[in-house]
């Protein structure tokens, strides 16, 4: 992983986001890799803009190879301020998209559509999952059991929905499988690294 920092800012770059566009160049798509990188920071910008009207200060930016992830400095203390953030990114996707369709650039506008959708799925790495632990927390629920009964009901679901309809495909297949089996062990995987982070 490579930091920098702009300011107090930090950004840091994995090796998972090199991969991508690597992958993506090889296979002769630079111009997806490119607007799937633009979708990304149309996301995040949306998240930033958000941010700033509410005046919450962002730690740190991470490019993924899901994307980039936001950090912000604290929580927010009202519960609509949070997701109104959280919302803000998959909401400029979405607005992305309509321009595009309305100027011809099919492709961007479905790359766009796509990443709306995507991260209003409900697992605590996207947005969706976010909002979802928003308002549990607030209800002061049991919220790491509830999110993944939420989360893995969820996968088994569009599973079988896709493989009925005839739709599923390897990639949507094993996207859905790996963000259910990473929420399913996201506590105990936190818990190896934190013993590995402490032996150090």
């Amino acid at each position: 992983m490579v930091k920098f920092h702009v300011g107090r800012l930090e950004i840091s770059v994995t090796f998972g986001f090199l991969l991508v566009l690597s992958l993506l160049s090889v296979t002769g798509s630079p111009s997806l890799g490119f607007t799937a990188i633009a979708s990304c920071i149309i996301h995040e910008l949306g998240h930033c803009f958000a941010s700033v009207i509410l005046n919450v200060k962002i730690k740190s930016l991470t490019l993924w190879a899901g994307g980039v992830q936001m950090e912000r400095e604290s929580r927010i203390i009202s519960i609509g301020a949070e997701l109104a953030v959280l919302i803000s990114g998959p909401l400029f996707n979405l607005i992305s998209a309509i321009f595009y369709l309305l100027f011809g650039f099919n492709d961007a506008a479905m790359v766009n559509l796509t990443l709306a959708i995507f991260n209003l799925l409900p697992y605590s790495s996207l947005d969706g999952g976010c909002m979802i632990k928003a308002v549990l927390e607030r209800k002061s629920l049991n919220v790491h059991i509830i999110q993944k009964v939420i989360a893995v009901s969820f996968g088994i679901i569009i599973l079988i929905a896709l493989f009925l309809t005839g739709n599923h495909n390897i990639t949507a297949d094993a996207t859905i499988l790996l963000l259910t089996a990473d929420e399913l062990f996201s506590e105990f995987t936190d818990s190896i690294q934190k013993k590995t982070d402490s032996t150090k």
